[in-house]
């Protein structure tokens, strides 16, 4: 009986042996194991951003060193040939006279007919070699294509060819007759300050 008694209590102190050990080595795997970031670790570092005058400057390569950095402006470019512009006050005047016709002389109607029905087939009127003239049905004017770069002295002439076919200066002025720059001749005058009269000069 005895012998009985104490072979059950071995067992005993045997199990309590084992769960102490199993105790003991599972607390020891936990303290091992990293801790669960909680609060500020869950915060990502901050990324560190560029002043910002670094964001509008451009890489310029140089011979001091690889790449560096300097701050780029756009200067316009100076306009050295500035194209021929149209008087304002004589295109005005000129786009009155379209609107709000003047009446003309029966002499100028008649000979204003006669160079209607002379006309070739394109409408031109008559070319020559430093300008030429057409007439425009829709506007009812004739209108002088300057084809030389000595643009007054081709306006003159169209203005004696017209008037040695029968018109009044005041026709010229008052039909209107109209004058425009070829466009090459346009280009070739450019960089001069030419202010270009739309009509006849006097008118």
């Amino acid at each position: 009986m005895l012998l009985v008694i104490l072979g059950i209590a071995g067992v005993l102190l045997l199990c309590i042996l084992i769960l102490f050990f199993w105790f003991t080595r599972s607390s020891s795997t936990q303290n091992n194991l990293p801790p669960v970031p909680t609060g500020n670790n869950l915060i990502p570092t901050p990324i560190s951003i560029p002043p910002t005058s670094s964001l509008f400057t451009t890489p310029i390569q140089n011979s001091s060193s690889p790449t560096s950095y300097q701050n780029t402006t756009v200067n316009p470019t100076p306009q050295t040939n500035p194209p021929v512009v149209i008087d304002q006050s004589k295109n005005a005047l000129l786009m009155q006279r379209i609107t709000t016709r003047a009446p003309l002389s029966n002499a100028d109607l008649q000979t204003k007919a006669v160079l209607i029905r002379s006309l070739q087939p394109d409408e031109v009127l008559y070319q020559a070699p430093n300008y030429r003239i057409d007439y425009v049905a829709a506007a009812d004017v004739f209108q002088v294509e300057i084809q030389s770069v000595d643009y007054l002295t081709a306006k003159k002439d169209a203005v004696t060819y017209l008037t040695s076919r029968g018109f009044s200066m005041d026709a010229v002025c008052n039909l209107p007759v109209m004058f425009y720059l070829n466009f090459n001749i346009a280009q070739e005058l450019q960089g001069k300050n030419i202010q270009f009269n739309p009509l006849a000069e006097g008118c």
